[in-house]
């Protein structure tokens, strides 16, 4: 049986009937997370406002559009932030190491 999903413990998990209940009982917020918490082991960047028009848009980045990009040499994907802390996406460095591409935009 899994047990473990990322970051998902089976003890952070619900059963149908507990979901169930929380519906009824109004609290069902209380078991919903944010989407970027699936993705807490990225590390995290923010794009400078000026370019949050490309960002929008889900276009290549280049690095000096982020505020906090730190060049390390990792393809580890990121998480991208607009300006004022909204989660965007995911993004990956191109293999020229020069822009960071979208992978799967979350921004609604």
């Amino acid at each position: 049986m899994r047990t473990r999903v990322a970051d998902f413990t089976l003890e952070q998990s619900f059963t149908l009937s507990q979901i169930e209940q929380m519906a009824k009982d109004g609290t069902i917020d209380s078991a919903i997370r944010p989407i970027d918490s699936i993705f807490a082991q990225y590390p995290a960047v923010t794009a400078k406002p000026e370019y949050e028009k490309m960002l929008y848009n889900g276009n290549r980045m280049a690095l000096s559009c982020f505020s906090d990009y730190r060049a390390d040499g990792s393809a580890e994907p990121v998480r991208v932030y607009d300006w004022n802390g909204a989660f965007i996406g995911i993004y990956r460095i191109d293999d020229a190491g020069l822009t960071l591409k979208p992978v799967k935009i979350f921004m609604e």
